[in-house]
């Protein structure tokens, strides 16, 4: 999951700054149901194995979600450190009520349990497409040619997702 993640993340990053954001967060919900899916109708080992890795392909929601909030909290003149902070308390509610509410569904049925979280994905997904905007054009007009000049400097070369790490020296 981790290493596709890892290979996938830039170019979904490129993909939601140039097509737009709201179709790489639909993207990361109906990745996610069919996931649910595929163990609720197939569970195995192998399957697991193979839901992870397409959560490692498609997981974009979570930075997609941070990108939005920033374009709508700039557009806004609002402090974005706060609407990260809000949006990391949400996060953290669902990581404590998420578990809870699925080992009860899980008492009743382990298949109801993947099955309610794939129609979550999917209700997300059907509710992104309908009511959220595309934040990608919010930016400040008086943004636009620091953005302009930056992606010129921008090359290729200093894009590619293992430069970080050939800069990176060992001592022992």
């Amino acid at each position: 999951r981790y290493f596709l993640e890892f290979f996938s993340a830039p170019i979904l990053g490129n993909v939601a700054d140039i097509k737009g954001r709201k179709i790489v967060f639909i993207l990361a919900f109906l990745v996610c149901a069919i996931e649910f899916f595929l163990l609720a109708f197939f569970p195995s080992v192998t399957m697991i194995y193979v839901t992870r890795a397409m959560s490692g392909l498609g997981d974009a929601g979570v930075a997609t979600a941070y990108a939005m909030i920033t374009d709508i909290a700039v557009y806004n003149n609002d402090i974005v450190s706060q609407q990260f902070g809000i949006l990391a308390a949400m996060i953290g509610l669902a990581f404590i009520v998420g578990p809870i509410f699925g080992g009860y569904l899980s008492m009743i049925s382990f298949e109801l349990c993947f099955l309610v979280s794939a129609c979550l994905s999917l209700l997300g997904a059907i509710l992104s497409f309908i009511f959220l905007e595309e934040t990608r054009f919010y930016r400040s007009r008086e943004y636009s040619h620091l953005e302009e000049a930056s992606s010129q400097i921008l090359l290729k070369e200093e894009a590619h997702p293992l430069n970080p790490i050939a800069g990176l020296r060992i001592h022992f």
